[in-house]
């Protein structure tokens, strides 16, 4: 699985699992399937999160062997569910002496488990699809990539099984069957072609400035480089300003202060972006800051300016980054607070937000916000005609973690059939049309900055997704659960 995931091309996306699955199948003894599927993900999470090491080494600024610590931490509970569903399987199916039973309470128990367990970086097996471009993964505004997970955990279930029964030649009728579902669903992706004809177009210049992780440190701290910082957006975007985009946007955290409405009217730094946007009126700007929420506390955000100053209250991030902008438990147990200085302690946000800009109603994500498929549903049912995504991903490397981040946002754009718009601060920037058409990328680690035209529509219609195909899966899966456990004691009573 590890090397089938991105930035890997998915060669074993379908199989990936069944070495452990059927070591499961063959054995008695929950100890072993317990630690089995523990060394399992902790292998796969190394493989495809390498990348923890490198973030926790440069975000705090941590001896390589702490950092080392850390990641193997990380590596070691990134992905419980699997062990865990093998625990959950094990009780309730393990002893079943039907083997239609067994694979179907195990493949449905680690598909149920993938949605319910808790995770850092919400990522399952539905992503690949879109990575790989299998046409299918135009049904997500169906059924959501979760969905196109779910239908993976189902493909490796036929396959097990057809290993599980290989001398008996009924089960490669299953096989031909998944394989040919394989096939329709691909033609299906390839011939669905939801409805959507822009009325309007909406012009947005990205700005990334490719500013390093110690020029940011040094700013956010009070120390040098917040002039050098600012005068770097305003050249990039005095550039873009010259195909007059109705908006520039800056990526998150981008502006090196606090944005606040008195600060954007009265402090040395808001003066210089309000006077920016009197000489480039009407062009407005969307930028990343830290602001303050009404009780003063400290919120990462995205704010909407014109030379008026605030068009609206600011959003303030929701999904906060476990470690990196709160510490879990630190609200019971205070003290972890002064042991690990380091880590900043941000208020959250009042949930998912649009907010008008020019004439358009933008959703807004910071960040792997992106990653919560539920959240931009709620945007689009709150009235998103477009989706903006701020990020800055400069303390995750070049290797994996940005196409991964990337991949797992433009799916959001798919699922609810809206424009998207993403500006980093080092890479990768882009826009992405409901259709799945991807505009021009930026370059890694380099200063860059353009205009996109981005068609859109107003009052846009819900996807089925949007609305009940969010929940076709979870209920399906759940019903095919409790199927196995009756089909399971109607055996075991006939035995």
């Amino acid at each position: 699985m590890g090397t089938s995931y991105i930035p890997f091309l998915p060669w074993a996306m379908f199989f990936s699992f069944i070495p452990l699955l059927f070591f499961w199948l063959r054995t008695n003894s929950l100890k072993k399937i317990l630690i089995s599927g523990w060394i399992c993900q902790f292998v796969f999470t190394a493989i495809g999160f390498n990348w923890v090491f490198y973030t926790i080494r440069e975000f705090g600024n941590l001896h390589w062997s702490l950092a080392l610590l850390g990641a193997l931490a990380f590596f070691s509970f990134a992905n419980l569910q699997i062990p865990l569903a093998g625990w959950i399987w094990f009780l309730l199916f393990g002893k079943s002496k039907n083997p239609a039973v067994r694979v179907l309470g195990l493949i449905t128990s680690l598909a149920l488990l993938e949605r319910l367990f808790p995770m850092i970086f919400d990522w399952h097996l539905g992503y690949p699809w879109l990575w790989a471009g299998f046409p299918a993964y135009q049904l997500a505004d169906l059924i959501g990539f979760f969905g196109l997970s779910s239908l993976t955990w189902i493909f490796q279930g036929i396959f097990l099984y057809t290993l599980v029964r290989h001398s008996n030649w009924k089960a490669y009728t299953g096989l031909g069957i998944s394989l040919a579902a394989f096939a329709v669903l691909n033609l299906w992706g390839w011939a669905h072609k939801p409805q959507w004809n822009p009325e309007k177009q909406v012009s947005v210049g990205i700005i990334q400035a490719n500013i390093g992780n110690l020029e940011k440190q040094m700013a956010e701290k009070g120390f040098r480089f917040r002039q050098s910082i600012l005068d770097r957006y305003f050249r990039l975007s005095l550039e873009a300003s010259k195909e007059q985009p109705d908006f520039i946007l800056w990526p998150e955290t981008a502006f090196p202060d606090f944005l606040t409405p008195e600060t954007f009217q009265e402090g040395f730094y808001g003066n210089q972006v309000r006077g920016f946007l009197k000489e480039k009126d009407p062009t407005w700007l969307v930028t990343g800051t830290y602001s303050k929420n009404p009780e003063g506390k400290i919120t990462n955000s995205i704010v909407v300016l014109s030379k008026n100053g605030y068009e609206q209250l600011p959003y303030h991030k929701t999904h906060l980054l476990a470690f990196g902008e709160f510490i879990p438990g630190a609200h019971i147990f205070p003290q972890l607070k002064s042991w690990l200085p380091m880590v900043a302690d941000f208020a959250r946000g009042n949930g998912p937000t649009v907010l008008e800009v020019k004439e358009v109603r933008a959703g807004m994500q910071i960040c792997y916000e992106g990653l919560f498929d539920n959240f931009s549903r709620s945007l689009a049912q709150k009235g998103a005609e477009i989706l903006i995504n701020v990020t800055n991903d400069s303390w995750f490397g070049t290797w994996q973690e940005p196409y991964q981040h990337m991949t797992m946002t433009l799916a959001r754009s798919i699922e609810v059939r809206l424009p998207l718009i993403r500006s980093t601060n080092t890479g990768i920037s882009t826009v992405q049309l409901p259709k799945g058409q991807l505009e021009l990328q930026s370059p890694m680690n380099q200063e860059w900055q353009h205009v996109y035209s981005v068609p859109y529509r107003k009052n846009p219609p819900l996807t089925v997704f949007s609305g009940f195909g969010y929940w076709v899966f979870p209920i399906l899966l759940v019903a095919l659960w409790a199927w196995a456990l009756i089909w399971k004691r109607r055996t075991d009573s006939q035995d």
